[in-house]
């Protein structure tokens, strides 16, 4: 597994496979790319326009941080209001295919990855839940950015 970022950079046309020749060694290994960035129209196309851009590579949302800022941001909104999306063109994607990809169209529980972790969404958010959530979100122009995790966060749900 291997998060990889810097926003519409991976988007240009092999800039993953080129990573993971320059940085892996090759094309024999088998690599999985998990995306991991804002949740909001344009990340949502940022993970599509990738995954376009790189067809010979696996690459998934990742799930289990994905499912947290859906958690933590639930919990947040109770609080205050989240933040507006810093894209406002009004440009959607395809969030019945994102959510698929998260598995959380099927309720399945995208936390049960390969991460080891032991984390699972709490009961205030099911995932049942979590797609009308983010629906909900992305039609008031809302968005929930990836820093909702910290890096402390993220480094546990990675050991």
């Amino acid at each position: 597994m291997l998060l990889y970022g810097e926003g519409n950079k991976i988007t240009k046309p092999g800039a993953l496979e080129e990573y993971k020749a320059a940085m892996l060694g090759g094309k024999g290994q088998a690599t999985r790319f998990l995306y991991f960035g804002d949740l909001d129209w344009e990340g949502i196309r940022l993970f599509f326009r990738t995954r376009e851009a790189n067809p010979s590579l696996e690459l998934k949302p990742f799930a289990a941080l994905y499912s947290l800022m859906l958690e933590l941001a639930a919990k947040h909104a109770e609080r205050q209001e989240l933040p507006k999306s810093p894209d406002q063109r009004g440009v959607t994607g395809s969030l019945s295919e994102f959510l698929a990809a998260l598995e959380l169209a099927q309720g399945d529980n995208p936390l049960s990855t390969s991460t080891s972790t032991s984390t699972s969404m709490s009961t205030s958010m099911s995932m049942s839940l979590a797609g009308g959530f983010l629906k909900d979100l992305l039609a008031e122009g809302k968005y929930i950015p990836q820093e909702i995790i910290n890096y402390q966060v993220a480094a546990d749900l990675l050991k």
